[in-house]
């Protein structure tokens, strides 16, 4: 079988980092300098000292153990979700904390040990299906 690349989803490390509000360099540089341990190399094209990712190869990284892949543009730390809402942070942290029963896993991508993005579009479409108001939403006449 023949692998094939396509240079239209190829993206260099620092587009990456530039392109997604949650990654860091350094955080990146070191997911790549583990890429045979951590199952990243599919997403890897090296020519000569040049690295490039496959864009759609690294979503499915990033998701590996999620039903639907993530984009990483997508992707916030708890800090820049706090940020960027009126949530309490102790309230986040309790949802975060209890993900794995609350349905809110499918948002959260763990990396690491300590190290938690949360997908915004799915964390926005969780928050919708905890609603329990049936008239949030609805046109105001």
């Amino acid at each position: 079988m023949t692998k094939k690349v396509d240079f239209s989803s190829l993206i260099s490390v620092d587009d990456l980092v530039s392109q997604a509000p949650a990654l860091k360099l350094g955080t990146v540089r070191e997911w790549l300098f583990h890429r045979k341990s951590n199952m990243l190399s599919s997403a890897v094209l090296k020519i000569d000292d040049n690295v490039w990712l496959d864009i759609d190869r690294f979503n499915i990284w990033l998701s590996l153990d999620k039903d639907e892949v993530s984009d990483f543009r997508n992707l916030r730390t708890k800090e820049q979700l706090l940020k960027s809402c009126h949530i309490k942070a102790s309230k986040l942290e309790d949802w975060l904390r209890k993900r794995h029963w609350n349905g809110l896993e499918e948002a959260v991508i763990k990396k690491g040990e300590r190290k938690i993005y949360i997908d915004i579009h799915k964390f926005n479409h969780w928050l919708w299906e905890q609603n329990s108001n049936p008239d949030f939403g609805a046109a105001i006449a």
